[in-house]
């Protein structure tokens, strides 16, 4: 700078110190070389001042300030740790910026925190879920416990779950959860006995650069013990297109409220999900499932089509998300009477006592979502309480025209957890023409 100045500096002044010598100046021409004369001095003085004292940073502090956005891809792109801890103060970076700032700040557990936020919210963002599941994965570990009442027309129940996740068993990952439902306050028109139910499911984990493959083992102990087994392998395929493939054996079966009692099920299922753009989003699911009681009598079959739109809302709420659904069920009962089990449940007198008693209604729905909310959008701030809410109108041949609605707050308690509280409800779950109600807590712990 100090060179660049000198040469200016010879520039400006030796053509009006070489004239002064042939023609005589006038008196404002001296004042304005006296003036040139002060800049120069200046100049060179401030020079040699930078060079001694650093006038970059005073210079810099001096420009309007750097847009959060370009400091945030600077400092990533640098990888330049002190400023991803300098930026991580301000409140307005997003949750996505977050997890990678702290990832690169060395946080680990707390990126792996905002990684399983980012899972549970973008469902429908299959960006940033790829983004946030290896930073959970690879070196995070989670514990938590849920506790939810649900009212159902035919019983009321409690469930109580304890649940831990991401331990390391070689190249796998092993998750594990235990449950408890109590049930109790039954409906003795519509069911003559009620068992309590406790189970648990052990879940090993396989994961690729674009491929997850999951094998799950569950038992389960109510009015007999119960084990039951599942494949599922996921696929991802560029950025737009993912596959979700299940196989099922003796798995429980919870399309309906008398059914998740006694109920288990074979599956096969399939689901498909496509990016349209970063707003829409294409589910194509189908399944086919052969029911069964606890203690062996084939209850029927039943074939599901699903087939969901979904379209993200901007420029009303940064956080709205609409969606449409269409959903095609087809059940076929066995002609069977029950026995053992499966009849102690059906009151006296109730004919005739066959499998068509358990079995879901056959339902074509369509239906219509809003939901809104901070827990809905990653591309909003991190914030200490959020909020998420959805109301939907569904319309099938089974019940008529209803509603659905819920409700929800989650935040955080000690920094690396998410505590949520929530309630729901649904006048027509599975199709039946009951009301259920929800109303529970979880909370998770990332270490």
């Amino acid at each position: 700078m100090m060179l660049k100045l000198s040469f200016i500096g010879m520039l400006l002044f030796a053509a009006p110190a070489y004239t002064q010598e042939l023609v005589p100046q006038s008196p404002a021409s001296a004042k304005s070389q006296d003036k040139k004369s002060a800049l120069e001095s200046t100049a060179v003085a401030t020079s040699q001042n930078c060079e001694e004292t650093g006038c970059d940073a005073r210079l810099s502090a001096q420009r309007p300030n750097t847009p959060l956005g370009a400091r945030i891809s600077d400092a990533l792109t640098r990888q330049d740790r002190e400023a991803a801890v300098d930026i991580l103060d301000h409140e307005r970076v997003t949750l996505n910026d977050r997890m990678n700032l702290l990832v690169l700040a060395g946080r680990m557990n707390e990126a792996a925190d905002i990684a399983f936020i980012l899972m549970e919210r973008s469902s429908l963002d299959e960006s940033l879920y790829a983004q946030a599941a290896p930073i959970l994965f690879a070196s995070a570990r989670t514990s938590g416990v849920m506790t939810m009442f649900q009212d159902f027309d035919s019983y009321k129940s409690v469930t109580t779950e304890v649940s831990t996740a991401g331990h390391a068993v070689g190249r796998l990952k092993l998750d594990f959860s235990f449950h408890q439902e109590l049930r109790n306050s039954h409906d003795m028109t519509q069911l003559a006995n009620l068992s309590n139910e406790r189970g648990g499911e052990l879940a090993f984990h396989q994961r690729g650069d674009s491929y997850l493959n999951t094998l799950a083992l569950q038992t389960s102990q109510a009015f007999d013990t119960q084990n039951g087994m599942s494949i599922r392998h996921q696929r991802q395929i560029g950025s737009r297109l993912k596959f979700d493939t299940l196989l099922a054996y003796n798995q429980m079966a919870t399309e309906n409220a008398a059914l998740r009692i006694i109920g288990r099920s074979n599956q096969i299922s399939f689901e498909s999900t496509y990016s349209i753009d970063s707003n829409k989003q294409w589910i194509v699911g189908g399944g086919h499932n052969q029911y069964h009681s606890i203690d062996g009598q084939a209850l029927g079959t039943g074939n599901l089509l699903t087939s969901t739109l979904s379209h993200e809302v901007t420029g009303v709420h940064p956080a709205m998300r609409t969606r449409l659904t269409g959903t095609w069920n087809r059940f076929q009962a066995e002609d069977t009477y029950l026995l053992g089990w499966a009849e102690s449940l059906i009151p006296a007198g109730e004919a005739p006592r066959t499998a068509a008693y358990f079995m879901p209604e056959d339902v074509s729905e369509i239906a219509a979502y809003i939901n809104i909310g901070d827990a809905t959008d990653s591309k909003l701030p991190a914030r200490s309480l959020e909020y998420v809410g959805e109301i939907g109108v569904f319309d099938n041949p089974a019940s008529g025209t209803g509603w659905r609605a819920s409700a929800g707050l989650a935040g955080r308690v000690i920094g690396a957890d998410r505590l949520n509280m929530f309630i729901r409800f649904d006048q027509s779950p599975g199709g039946q023409d009951f009301s259920s109600l929800g109303i529970g807590v979880t909370y998770l712990l990332v270490y």
